[in-house]
């Protein structure tokens, strides 16, 4: 069961990531695609923190794998404000991994999504970062 302190840690943080897109949504123009996209992060979000409240392993784990697929889904955003929002939050889930040692949003010790995605899938992450770097430099 993930703790208290990290519920309200990530509810916080999808909270402020939400009002990051929205403040894009409101002032930025957008392409189609980018506006779909921003439109279906909310839609996870709302369920993730849902989840999260009433604890409901299976829906966090789901929206956990969706949050990796937005932010793969960064190959083809174009909006740079979008991007960097990405970027940061695939940095900060680079350093709360190094912190706490583990992926704050793992429902359960012993399950396999937990290892078997947590083991491959931080290598993915850093070259997703890279890459988000290198489409907002350029």
């Amino acid at each position: 069961m993930i703790s208290l302190y990290r519920k309200i840690f990530l509810i916080f943080l999808t909270v402020l990531l939400d009002i990051g897109f929205l403040y894009i949504i409101i002032n930025e123009q957008l392409n189609e695609y980018d506006k779909n996209y921003l439109y279906n992060l909310f839609l996870i979000h709302i369920i993730f923190i849902v989840a999260l409240i009433y604890n409901i392993k299976t829906i966090i784990d789901v929206c956990h794998c969706f949050m990796f697929v937005a932010i793969y889904l960064g190959f083809i955003i174009e909006n740079k404000s979008i991007l960097i929002i990405l970027f940061t939050l695939s940095l900060i889930q680079c350093i709360l991994k190094e912190i706490v040692g583990e992926c704050i949003l793992c429902t359960d010790k012993l399950s396999l999504f937990g290892k078997a995605v947590d083991k491959y899938n931080q290598y993915c992450v850093y070259m997703i970062l890279v890459v988000l770097l290198y489409k907002i430099m350029f």
